[in-house]
């Protein structure tokens, strides 16, 4: 049975959600094999890079050493910042209202949609990485860097609550 409901977020909520998810990410070593692996992606592709360039040189009989090592490392820094800026900008309130405010979601057996005043969201169950309950809230995380937090305070009745618990374990384990 489909579940819709109405509540709030405000910036203490968000904070008990990026507590949760410090959490949730300290547990289990679920983002780190991730981190590393961008990592090592990101030093391959900066060497075939230098080779490629390198083997250039070695076809137009020209030292391309130095420019290639400055490029290589031009480009390491780029991306660096590049990928610092993505996260800030995951952890920076924008003016969409997502984070904070009247949010609305709606579970159903194929997917779960959050909308707010300015955006929407859908989601499929597939992506749902845990789902996770203390006191106050419900915790629905997608991944490391994303999820959904639900205060329990915003919820009508208890019986919401009892139906919310149950329809996300059955749909986390399905």
């Amino acid at each position: 049975m489909p579940l819709s409901f109405s509540y709030s977020t405000t910036q203490a909520d968000y904070a008990h959600f990026d507590q949760a998810r410090i959490n949730y990410l300290t547990a289990g070593d679920v983002n780190r094999n991730r981190q590393f692996s961008e990592q090592v992606y990101s030093m391959i592709f900066i060497m075939v890079f230098l080779v490629a360039v390198a083997v250039l040189a070695a076809a137009v009989q020209v030292s391309f050493s130095i420019f290639s090592f400055a490029l290589g490392i031009v480009f390491y820094i780029s991306m660096t910042r590049y990928k610092v800026r993505q996260i800030r900008n995951k952890f920076t309130p924008g003016p969409d209202c997502s984070l904070f405010g009247e949010h609305e979601m709606h579970l159903d057996k194929k997917s779960l949609t959050v909308r707010t005043q300015m955006s929407s969201f859908t989601t499929a169950w597939q992506t749902v990485t845990a789902v996770q309950e203390n006191d106050s809230y419900f915790f629905i995380f997608l991944d490391s860097l994303h999820g959904f937090y639900i205060p329990k305070r915003e919820l009508t009745s208890e019986s919401l609550a009892v139906d919310i618990r149950t329809f996300l374990a059955d749909m986390v384990q399905a």
